[in-house]
C-alpha cells in the first residue's frame, strides 16, 4: 500500500510497463485493469505506456 501511496505524490512522469507476453504473470486484461484503476493517481502527471516484450507474442493472422 505504501507504494500507491508513494504513486499519488510523485513529482515526475510515470512510466506503465505492461509485459504482452503474459510472462509476468498476469494477463494483458489484468494489467489494463490495474492500470485503469491507478489511472486516477497519474491524473496531473505526464504519463508513457510501454510495452515490453512484444516480440515474445506470436502476431495475430
Amino acid at each position: 500500500m505504501l507504494s500507491i501511496t508513494a504513486l499519488a505524490h510523485l513529482q515526475a512522469a510515470v512510466i506503465y510497463i505492461m509485459d504482452l507476453s503474459e510472462q509476468c504473470g498476469y494477463t494483458i486484461q489484468q494489467q489494463l485493469t490495474l492500470f485503469q484503476n491507478l489511472r486516477p493517481l497519474f491524473r496531473n502527471k505526464p504519463l508513457v505506456i510501454a510495452a515490453n516484450k512484444v516480440s515474445l507474442k506470436p502476431p495475430n493472422n
